[in-house]
Protein backbone atom coordinates (compact mmCIF):
# COMPACT_ATOMS: atom_id res chain seq x y z
CA UNK A 1 0.00 0.00 0.00
CA UNK A 2 1.37 3.41 -0.68
CA UNK A 3 1.71 5.74 2.15
CA UNK A 4 -0.84 8.74 2.34
CA UNK A 5 -2.95 6.94 -0.24
CA UNK A 6 -6.35 6.86 3.87
CA UNK A 7 -5.61 10.66 3.14
CA UNK A 8 -6.22 10.78 -0.69
CA UNK A 9 -9.46 8.28 -0.12
CA UNK A 10 -10.55 11.23 2.50
CA UNK A 11 -10.24 14.10 0.99
CA UNK A 12 -11.75 12.52 -2.19
CA UNK A 13 -14.71 11.39 -0.27
CA UNK A 14 -14.74 14.75 1.64
CA UNK A 15 -15.09 16.50 -2.31
CA UNK A 16 -17.98 14.20 -3.22
CA UNK A 17 -20.00 15.19 0.12
CA UNK A 18 -19.24 19.28 -0.34
CA UNK A 19 -22.07 20.05 -2.66
CA UNK A 20 -24.68 18.37 -0.44
CA UNK A 21 -23.15 19.87 2.51
CA UNK A 22 -23.40 23.23 0.98
CA UNK A 23 -26.95 22.90 -0.30
CA UNK A 24 -27.75 21.58 3.31
CA UNK A 25 -26.37 24.95 4.70
CA UNK A 26 -28.08 27.07 1.86
CA UNK A 27 -31.31 25.29 2.81
CA UNK A 28 -31.19 25.87 6.50
CA UNK A 29 -30.16 29.55 5.95
CA UNK A 30 -32.92 30.14 3.28
CA UNK A 31 -35.05 29.13 6.31
CA UNK A 32 -33.92 30.99 8.76
CA UNK A 33 -34.01 34.30 6.19
CA UNK A 34 -38.00 33.78 5.33
CA UNK A 35 -38.31 32.69 8.83
CA UNK A 36 -37.42 36.68 9.59
CA UNK A 37 -38.77 38.36 6.70
CA UNK A 38 -42.53 36.61 7.82
CA UNK A 39 -41.73 37.94 11.45
CA UNK A 40 -41.03 41.25 9.89
CA UNK A 41 -43.37 41.51 7.46
CA UNK A 42 -46.88 40.34 9.18
CA UNK A 43 -46.93 43.06 11.99
CA UNK A 44 -46.65 45.49 9.61
CA UNK A 45 -48.81 44.80 6.89
CA UNK A 46 -51.74 44.05 9.84
CA UNK A 47 -51.76 40.58 9.76
CA UNK A 48 -50.87 40.07 13.59
CA UNK A 49 -51.73 42.32 16.20
CA UNK A 50 -48.01 44.88 17.15
CA UNK A 51 -48.57 44.35 20.37
CA UNK A 52 -48.17 41.00 20.56
CA UNK A 53 -45.44 40.60 17.67
CA UNK A 54 -43.42 43.46 16.63
CA UNK A 55 -41.44 43.31 14.02
CA UNK A 56 -38.11 41.52 13.86
CA UNK A 57 -36.00 45.06 13.19
CA UNK A 58 -37.53 46.68 16.48
CA UNK A 59 -37.24 43.39 18.69
CA UNK A 60 -33.84 43.13 17.46
CA UNK A 61 -33.27 47.26 17.83
CA UNK A 62 -34.09 46.84 22.30
CA UNK A 63 -32.16 44.12 22.10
Amino acid sequence: MRRGSGSTARLRRAARRLPYLLLKGATKSAAVVALLLLWEAAPRLGLVDRTFLPPFSEVAGAW
